[in-house]
């Protein structure tokens, strides 16, 4: 019988965010008109991502997402800009709020 290689695990590159990050989030888009807010576990290497959904559409545009030592990183897939500059959760919600 043919017995399929051993799949290695993807190591992850980003860790989930703390409760307070969530929490900070969820108020953020309780805030703004028709955008909405999902908290992914499904992109490749990534425990967990935030990703924001401007008011009318059905894909995400921003994607904010922590890396093994805790730093944010946020992807504006629209404009093909990644990992800007946020030093913190808030800083990345602050320029998602001013491209809406």
């Amino acid at each position: 019988m043919h017995n399929p290689a051993p799949a290695n695990p993807v190591p992850l590159e980003g860790l989930a965010f703390d409760i307070s990050d969530l929490r900070t989030a969820i108020a953020w888009v309780a805030t703004q008109p028709d955008v909405q807010l999902r908290v992914a576990t499904d992109h490749h290497a990534v425990q967990e991502a935030l990703e924001i959904y401007p008011p009318g559409k059905t894909s995400p545009r921003w994607c904010i997402w922590r890396d093994c030592q805790g730093h944010m990183h946020l992807n504006d897939w629209l404009a093909f800009e990644f990992d800007l500059p946020c030093q913190t959760l808030a800083a990345a919600l602050a320029y998602v709020g001013m491209h809406l």
